[in-house]
C-alpha cells in the first residue's frame, strides 16, 4: 500500500505541477531571504572579527588623564593582560585625526594590509582613505595640530588599522605614529616627558564585562580618580559603527523573513485545502480500500513537504548568493575590510528548512483532518453545491440590477470567505513591504530636502586649512552674497555612553542655520541624543582640548546629515577662530565659477557646492537605495505567488460556474471580469489594510538598518500609498488576465456533469 501512495504523490504533483507550482515559490521566497539575510549578516561578521583576530585587537579600553603607577599595579595584581600607550587627539587641516603612538613592544591593536613588509618605531602610517582626502601620496609631509601644538610627520605606508576600519569622508583619520619619530619632533625633552604622556590601556580578557566591571569598581573606590572613560570594544567611538552594523544585520532576520513565513502558511494552507476538495472522492476510495487515516493523512502531507523541500533547496542557494552580494555594497563604501566570499552552506540555514516543514506539516494536518474524518460513502458522494441563505442586500432591485457575472463573484467570495481572507492577508503583507520599500526612499529624500533646503541652506559650503578668518579674501569675490564663518572642533560627549563627535561654534545670529540654538544651554542633534541617551533638560559633558564643560541640552534638533552640538560663541566664552563657511550667492548657476575662484585662495582645504553635496549624499545612500530595490522586488515577487495561486484556485473551482456562462451566451471578456472582479476586490482590500502597517514597517526596518552618516527623518509621500495600490491592483489585473485567456479550454459538458 505505501507503494502505491508513493506513486500517486508523483502522479499527483504531476497533474496538478501549477497548483504545487506556486507552494514551491512562496517555500523558495521565504527560505531565500532567510539564509540570504543570515548569510549577509555571518559573512560581515566573519569579516569583522578576521580583522579582530590577526590584529590583536583589544576588547577594553582605558583612558586615563595623567599616569598613575597605582592603576598600572592594580592590572598587574589582578593577572590583566593589557599594554599602555599614547593616544592623542588633534586636527589635520579641518580634518579630526586620532594619533597612536607605537613602539617595538606593541603587541596589540596591530595594523594589517600593510604598504611595507616591515614597519619600525621610525614609521608614520595611515590608511589611503586619509590619503586620498587629504590628497597626499607616500612620502608627503603632513600637518597635524595637537593641543595648540603643530607638528609636521612624513608619510612611510598605508594600513588598516582595526580602529579606523571606517571608509567615509566625514570618518576620524588614524595616523599610527612611531614613538622614535615622536622623539624625533619633541627632541630631548619629549624623550623626558614620554613616561608622563602615556593615557591609555589597552586590555584582553577572556570576560569583557567582568573585568570591566572589576575595573570600574576599582577607578570608583580611588581617592582622586583619573579616569576619563573605560569602555568595551563595541562601545568604543571607533568601533560602535562597525559593531551596531553587524547587530542590526542579524535583527533583519525578524522582520522580512516573518512576514513572507506568514505568506507561506497562507499559501499552503489554501494550498492543501484545494487538493483535499479536489481528492474527496479518492479519499473515500482510500478509505473503502482499507488504507489507515494516518496513511492517507501522511499521504497528503508528504507532497507539501516534498514541495516544500524543494522550494528551500533553490532557496539556499539563491539566498547567499543574492541578499550579501546586494548588501556587501554597503559594507564596501562604508567599512574596510577583507573581500566578501560567498558560503553555500551553513548548519543555520536547516533552520529555515525546519522551520517551514513544520509550518507545512501543521497546516497540512489541519486541511486534511475534518475530510479525513468522513465515512468513505460522505467523501464518495461528494458536494456538488454550497447551501447558502440569501442575505437581505441580495434582496434588493438595486442588486438584482447588477450584472450576473458580478453577482456568481460576489457569491463565490461569500462562498469561499475563508481563502478570501487569506488572500486578503497575503495582500497586507505584499503592500506593506512596497510602502516600506518606496517610504524608505520617501524618507532619504525627504531628509536631505529639509536639511538642504530649509534647516541649513547654502551654496558652498568650505574648508580652511588651518584656523583663522577668510573673510576678507572671499568678500572681493563676485558673486557672494553671504559669508557666514563657524568653527567646527572635535570633542567627545558623555552621558549615559561616550562617543565621538564635533562642536559647531556659531555666529550669535545666523541666516544660513534656521534651528534655534541660541537660548540657555545648547542645541543637539537628534542622532547625537539618541546616542547618548540625552533629552531637553538633561546635562552633558562636552571634552575638548582635555577640557571639560558640562552643559544643559536646550532643544534638539532633527538633521539628516550634519550631527553635533551647536552652539553660539558668545555663549561658550571660548577663543573664536573659524575653520569653516556656508557661502550663498546671488545665482547658483554661478557656484561652479566661484568655486574655482575660493580654491585659488591660500590656506583654503576643500570647496563643495551644494550640488556636489547632494550626489556625494546620493552615493552615501545607494546602498540603502539598493536595499528598497530588493524590498521592492521581493514585494511584487510575493504578490505575484499570492495572486498567482488564487487566480489559479479560482479557475479551478469554477469551472462550473464559467461552463454556465458559456452556456448561457457570455463572451470570454464578460466571464474574465467576473474572475478579474473577484480577485481585485481581495487585492484592493488587502493593499488598503497593508497600508496602514506600511509606516510601523518603514520605522522597524530602518532603525536596525541604521546608517552613521545619515539620520533617517521618517515620512512617505502620498504617492507612494498610491504607487502601492497600483502595483498590486496590476498585477493582480494581469494573473487574472491570463487565466481568463484560458476559459475558452472549459468544456461546457465535461465541467457540469456532477455525482447525485
Amino acid at each position: 500500500m505505501v507503494k502505491v501512495l508513493r506513486r500517486k504523490v508523483v502522479s499527483e504533483i504531476r497533474t496538478s505541477y501549477l497548483q504545487y507550482l506556486s507552494v514551491i515559490l512562496i517555500a523558495m521566497l521565504a527560505v531565500t531571504l532567510f539564509t540570504g539575510i543570515y548569510a549577509n549578516y555571518k559573512n560581515f561578521d566573519d569579516r569583522l572579527k578576521h580583522i579582530y583576530d590577526i590584529t590583536h585587537m583589544s576588547d577594553i579600553t582605558i583612558t586615563f588623564q595623567g599616569y598613575d603607577e597605582q592603576d598600572e599595579e592594580f592590572l598587574k595584581s589582578n593577572h590583566i593582560s593589557y599594554e599602555k600607550r599614547i593616544y592623542l587627539t588633534g586636527k589635520s587641516g579641518t580634518t579630526n585625526v586620532n594619533i597612536i603612538v607605537f613602539d617595538e613592544n606593541t603587541q596589540m591593536c596591530l595594523p594589517t594590509q600593510l604598504s611595507k613588509e616591515n614597519i619600525s618605531t621610525h614609521d608614520v602610517l595611515v590608511d589611503q582613505n586619509f590619503l586620498n582626502r587629504k590628497e597626499l601620496n607616500i612620502g608627503d609631509s603632513v600637518e597635524v595640530e595637537v593641543r595648540s601644538i603643530t607638528f609636521q610627520a612624513t608619510i612611510t605606508g598605508t594600513m588598516i588599522h582595526p580602529e579606523a576600519l571606517d571608509n567615509s569622508s566625514y570618518s576620524t583619520g588614524l595616523i599610527y605614529l612611531g614613538i622614535d619619530v615622536l622623539k624625533d619632533i619633541g627632541g630631548s625633552l619629549i624623550e623626558t616627558l614620554i613616561p608622563l604622556l602615556y593615557n591609555q590601556y589597552i586590555i584582553q580578557t577572556k570576560n569583557p564585562s567582568k573585568t570591566l566591571k572589576e575595573i570600574q569598581n576599582y577607578y570608583d573606590q580611588k581617592e582622586t580618580s583619573n579616569l576619563l572613560y573605560a569602555a568595551l570594544r563595541s562601545d568604543m567611538p571607533t568601533n560602535v559603527s562597525i559593531e551596531s552594523d553587524v547587530i542590526q544585520a542579524k535583527k533583519m532576520l525578524y522582520v522580512f523573513p516573518v512576514i513572507f513565513y506568514l505568506v507561506a502558511v497562507l499559501i499552503i494552507l489554501t494550498s492543501i485545502s484545494q487538493l483535499i476538495n479536489k481528492e474527496k472522492m479518492n479519499i473515500g476510495i482510500m478509505k473503502s480500500f482499507g488504507y489507515t487515516k494516518k496513511e492517507i493523512m501522511i499521504h497528503y502531507m508528504s507532497i507539501i513537504i516534498l514541495l516544500c523541500i524543494i522550494g528551500s533547496i533553490f532557496g539556499m542557494i539563491l539566498g547567499p548568493l543574492i541578499i550579501p552580494k546586494v548588501m556587501s555594497t554597503k559594507y564596501h563604501y562604508l567599512y574596510q575590510l577583507p573581500k566578501y566570499h560567498v558560503t553555500f552552506f551553513r548548519f543555520e540555514y536547516l533552520i529555515s528548512v525546519f522551520i517551514l516543514i513544520l509550518v507545512s506539516m501543521f497546516t497540512s494536518f489541519i486541511a486534511c483532518k475534518n475530510e479525513i474524518n468522513k465515512k468513505p460513502i460522505e467523501s464518495l458522494r461528494g458536494e456538488n453545491s454550497v447551501q447558502m441563505k440569501g442575505n437581505i442586500i441580495e434582496q434588493t432591485k438595486l442588486f438584482q440590477k447588477i450584472p450576473l457575472t458580478i453577482r456568481m463573484a460576489l457569491r463565490n467570495m461569500r462562498r469561499k470567505i475563508s481563502r478570501t481572507l487569506m488572500v486578503v492577508l497575503g495582500l497586507i503583507g505584499c503592500s506593506s513591504l512596497l510602502v516600506c520599500g518606496f517610504g524608505i526612499d520617501n524618507t532619504l529624500n525627504y531628509g536631505l530636502d529639509l536639511e538642504l533646503n530649509e534647516l541649513i541652506s547654502y551654496d558652498l559650503s568650505i574648508g580652511y586649512l588651518n584656523s583663522g578668518s577668510h573673510k576678507e579674501e572671499l568678500q572681493k569675490i563676485d558673486g557672494i552674497t553671504k559669508i557666514e564663518e563657524y568653527e567646527k572642533i572635535a570633542i567627545t560627549l558623555q552621558k549615559d555612553k561616550i562617543i565621538s563627535s564635533s562642536l559647531f561654534l556659531l555666529p550669535e545670529t545666523s541666516e544660513v542655520f534656521t534651528p534655534n540654538y541660541q537660548q540657555e544651554g545648547v542645541l543637539l542633534s537628534e542622532k547625537v541624543a539618541e546616542e547618548i541617551g540625552a533629552k531637553v533638560g538633561d546635562e552633558i559633558n562636552i571634552v575638548m582640548n582635555n577640557q571639560t564643560y558640562q552643559e544643559k541640552v536646550s532643544s534638539i534638533v532633527s538633521l539628516c546629515i550634519t550631527q553635533g552640538v551647536f552652539v553660539s560663541q558668545e555663549k561658550m566664552n571660548l577663543p573664536f577662530s573659524p575653520n569653516a563657511t556656508w557661502i550663498k550667492t546671488s545665482d547658483s548657476k554661478l557656484n561652479s565659477t566661484i568655486q574655482t575662484q575660493i580654491e585659488n585662495i591660500n590656506g583654503i582645504e576643500s570647496v563643495i557646492t551644494i550640488q556636489e553635496m547632494k550626489q556625494r549624499l546620493d552615493s552615501v545612500t545607494s546602498s540603502i537605495r539598493v536595499m528598497t530595490t530588493t524590498v521592492k522586488v521581493f514585494a511584487i515577487l510575493l504578490a505575484i505567488v499570492v495572486l498567482y495561486n488564487l487566480a489559479l484556485l479560482n479557475f479551478e473551482e469554477r469551472t462550473r460556474d464559467i461552463a454556465t456562462l458559456k452556456v448561457l451566451g457570455f463572451n470570454r471578456i464578460e466571464i474574465g471580469m467576473s474572475l478579474t472582479f473577484e480577485i481585485l476586490t481581495s487585492t484592493l482590500i488587502g493593499s488598503l489594510v497593508g497600508l496602514l502597517f506600511g509606516y510601523p514597517l518603514l520605522v522597524t526596518v530602518l532603525s536596525i538598518n541604521e546608517n552613521p552618516l545619515v539620520t533617517y527623518i521618517y515620512h512617505i509621500y502620498p504617492s507612494t500609498y498610491l504607487y502601492t495600490i497600483l502595483l498590486t491592483c496590476g498585477v493582480s489585473i494581469v494573473m487574472n488576465s491570463i487565466f481568463s485567456f484560458l476559459t475558452k479550454r472549459i468544456r461546457m459538458v465535461e465541467s457540469l456533469k456532477s455525482v447525485d
